[in-house]
């Protein structure tokens, strides 16, 4: 009996701490003086939610955002902030001491592997709800583009 009650505590252990696959999508960002940039993004990755010490990995994706003075429907390289994702593994931000994001995760180093259209380069952190149990949660990506962008875009996501 010992035995059993003990092999069904370790795997309990195992199984909460265990990866989860994600999906995350967009359709919005907000930018200082903007609340609505359109976005088409979508980021898929497995999160092991250890609190400030969770990890990402798996990590791809793309994360496209429209010009703010462009009211195409069109989301192409002469419009559009694209950022292409494909990041192996991120560890947490352990120091991370949220003022706004609480109960969030953050993720440095968050960048594009290759970009497109406005600027060159999309760079900064994604912030994951970590504390959530629910299949459905949120994500931000506080972003600069180049020379000439930054925003924040909105994520919904869901666990699988």
């Amino acid at each position: 009996m010992k035995v059993l009650l003990i092999s069904l505590l370790m795997l309990l252990a195992v199984s909460a701490h265990s990866a989860t696959k994600v999906t995350c999508r967009s359709e919005r960002t907000i930018q200082a003086g903007l609340s609505r940039l359109a976005t088409d993004a979508e980021l898929s990755f497995e999160l092991e939610k250890k609190g400030n010490a969770s990890v990402l990995t798996k990590i791809v994706g793309h994360i496209f955002i429209k010009g703010p003075y462009d009211d195409s429907v069109v989301f192409d390289t002469e419009n559009t902030y694209m950022g292409f994702f494909k990041i192996d593994s991120l560890t947490a931000n352990g120091d991370y001491g949220p003022r706004k994001y609480i109960g969030y995760a953050q993720f440095n180093d968050f960048d594009a592997a290759h970009t497109v259209g406005l600027e060159d380069g999309m760079f900064g952190y994604l912030a994951v709800d970590v504390t959530s149990n629910k299949k459905e949660f949120q994500a931000f990506y506080v972003f600069q583009a180049g020379d000439h962008m930054g925003g924040t875009a909105l994520f919904n996501c869901r666990s699988f």
